[in-house]
């Protein structure tokens, strides 16, 4: 086997071994002529910055690299100092009129701290939007101050003094440079996920040999010392690991610096298709897109999936589809589809297929809104199809399941309702007891017509139930509902009050709306059952009816306001609060059996209370104070301060097994 990290460590100890050799000769140019040395090391310095500057302007058209571009721009500036620092350092002979021992140590701080504001600032701008004139401009401004500063009015600190060495200012800002570069060096960390291994490794590397740089240049007492020495050589190194990192890497593996963040951008994207191809074959949904100019279609993996074609053989086309569809489900098919064509709105349907082997599936195909051209001309036809086959046979299982449920709990509801027939037949029974018979016999009816429309609810869901609508006093419907919430009013201390146009209901009004008085019985009864449990003890609860010449309304109000928790969901599906045994049904059935009415109810809430809003749009007939001729009415019997008309002899519609047909399906 290929030995990898013995060749790695060859490889660095050959490359060790050369760079000592070259140390070696370095020192003998320097021993010789220190200044061709400095210049060397400025000059090896100075191309590597502008190299980084050219490399990240030129290609910033290329890539999204804030980072890059930021230190190509300082470094710019950084180059130009180190370029003055050079041509000013002893013995060059460039500035004449000033101290070249001070001269150089000052235009060299300048450089320094650039540098490593620069190395600290960069990794910012992985969050945050460059301003490139900006960045010119800031850099420019300090460099004009500090020229401004050592030039003109030459009042910046001395850094070396003849005789003396380096000043206390000189040394207190290599040792502020070193923790900056320090910062600099844990925030690199920090954004590491923006950076390849390698490049980060290398950019450490170069940071560290620029903090051992400014260490040495605390220590030196001479420009041609030693310590000077191995500072210069230190500089390379660290201007090399920036070479390595940067230009380096970006002409032979661009992807790990330049177009980084588009390789990562292109892995990610790589990863979401795969992980939408697992959850469409998962799901078992397809996707597909339907060229509207050409007619040519793409399909995905799944598409030739539930369509039962081999992708390698088979053409993705609209006749491929139509080859499936189910003869009986042809001409609905092609309808939706030439509905789609002419009105360009998107559209929802199902159908079934028949596959190879004979299998019958159940689709539903959603067709979205089309993409557009800037002219608004249709150009691509997007959309899904979804194999419901399971949800389907569950839906049909269910309906068995449900019959045969059916049938076994209508044995215990017989003796319910026959034996008060039995006992409405004695002539001694006084008018209390009769009434109470009577709400017996009519809620086991009501409980028999519960268990036969089960299903209802699911139909409504669909939009596949059939209304059967009579006349219905809701008044009536509303009293026997509070009897049956009569112990739970009385525990409570609720007051009850039924109002008609603002006034109290008197014992004859009627308020008659053609509707299914099941689903009515049961859409009221879920609402003042939650009024009632909501207020709070001896609170008011009032049910008001109005009428107009579109809608009919039904408002509900309690002193209970609605848990904040569930205001914004206070009509789906299985949300409740506060109740051990709620199945967080009953408002929603509510909202469900006012749409299937062509109405609709709202929720409103505050600190005095919560109040409900049934509207449906149907005609009512709506009379206060005219007694019913048909069937006189009793006296008044009153439920807390309801006062609605009680009837002993009231018989529901339902009143024997074989004649209810509310909610029939």
């Amino acid at each position: 086997m290929y030995d990898t990290a013995g060749s790695t460590s060859r490889s660095l100890l050959l490359k060790g071994a050369l760079f000592s050799i070259f140390t070696v000769l370095l020192y003998l140019i320097a021993q010789r002529d220190y200044l061709v040395f400095h210049s060397f090391a400025e000059l090896f310095s100075i191309v590597i910055a502008c190299g980084i500057f050219m490399l990240a302007w030129n290609s910033r058209a290329f890539y999204d690299n804030n980072y890059l571009l930021f230190i190509g721009i300082t470094y710019l500036f950084v180059a130009f100092f180190d370029t003055l620092h050079t041509l000013a350092y002893r013995g060059t002979g460039i500035f004449t009129s000033f101290d070249h021992n001070n001269l150089a140590p000052q235009l060299w701080l300048v450089a320094r701290y650039l540098e490593s504001i620069a190395l600290l600032t960069a990794p910012l701008f992985f969050r945050r939007r460059l301003q490139i004139t900006g960045v010119f401009l800031l850099a420019g401004a300090v460099s004009v101050l500090a020229l401004w500063s050592i030039f003109w009015a030459r009042n910046f600190p001395d850094c070396f003094i003849s005789g003396l060495g380096l000043t206390p200012f000189k040394c207190t800002s290599e040792y502020l440079i070193v923790l900056i570069l320090a910062a600099a060096l844990a925030l690199l960390y920090r954004e590491k996920a923006h950076f390849e291994p390698n490049v980060l490794r290398l950019l450490t590397l170069s940071i560290s040999c620029t903090i051992i740089t400014e260490l040495f240049f605390t220590i030196y007492t001479d420009l041609y010392g030693v310590f000077n020495f191995v500072g210069h050589i230190f500089k390379i190194l660290s201007f090399g690991f920036m070479y390595k990192a940067i230009i380096e890497t970006a002409l032979r593996q661009p992807y790990s610096l330049l177009f980084r963040e588009l390789k990562q951008s292109e892995e990610t994207l790589r990863q979401k298709e795969e992980s939408l191809l697992l959850a469409q074959r998962l799901a078992h949904m397809g996707s597909w897109e339907w060229n509207l100019h050409d007619n040519s279609m793409w399909w995905s993996d799944e598409m030739y999936a539930l369509f039962d074609y081999d992708k390698q053989q088979t053409t993705a086309c609209l006749e491929r589809i139509f080859e499936r569809v189910h003869p009986d489900d042809m001409p609905a098919v092609q309808q939706a589809t030439a509905a789609y064509l002419q009105e360009k709105q998107p559209l929802k349907f199902s159908h079934r297929i028949i596959q190879r082997d004979g299998s019958v599936h159940h689709l539903q195909v959603e067709f979205n809104r089309p993409r557009r051209d800037q002219r608004g001309t249709a150009l691509l036809a997007v959309g899904i199809v979804h194999d419901i086959t399971d949800q389907v046979q569950a839906a049909k299982m269910r309906e068995d399941i449900e019959l045969i449920t059916h049938h076994d709990l209508k044995t215990p509801l017989n003796p319910v309702i026959g034996i008060p027939e039995i006992l409405l037949m004695d002539a001694n029974l006084t008018p209390e007891q009769t009434e109470l018979i009577q709400m017996i016999k009519t809620c086991g009816y009501r409980i028999l017509n519960i268990i036969d429309s089960s299903l209802s609810l699911y139909k409504m869901e669909q939009g596949t139930y059939t209304l059967t609508t009579t006349s219905c006093n809701l008044l009536q419907l509303i009293h026997e509902i509070a009897r049956g919430s009569e112990q739970q009013l009385t525990r409570k201390q609720l007051k009850l009050t039924c109002l008609i146009k603002g006034a109290p209901a008197g014992p004859d009004d009627l308020f008659m709306v053609p509707c299914e008085e099941l689903l009515c019985y049961t859409m009221l009864s879920n609402l003042i059952s939650n009024a009632v449990e909501a207020s709070p003890p001896g609170a008011d609860i009032t049910v008001s009816c109005e009428q107009d010449a579109l809608w009919s309304s039904i408002t509900i109000h309690n002193q209970g306001a609605v848990p904040v928790e569930i205001r914004a969901s206070f009509f789906d599906r299985y949300v409740t609060h506060g109740k051990q045994k709620g199945t967080g049904l009953g408002t929603y059935s509510a909202l469900l059996a006012a749409r299937t009415h062509h109405g609709d109810i709202s929720m409103t809430t505050s600190e005095e209370g919560g109040t409900f809003s049934l509207r449906c749009a149907c005609r009512t007939t709506l009379k206060q104070h005219s007694p019913p001729r048909s069937i006189p009415c009793n006296p008044v019997t009153r439920i807390s301060s309801l006062s609605v008309p009680v009837r002993p002899d009231w018989e529901p519609p339902f009143s024997s097994p074989a004649r209810h047909p509310v909610f029939r399906s």
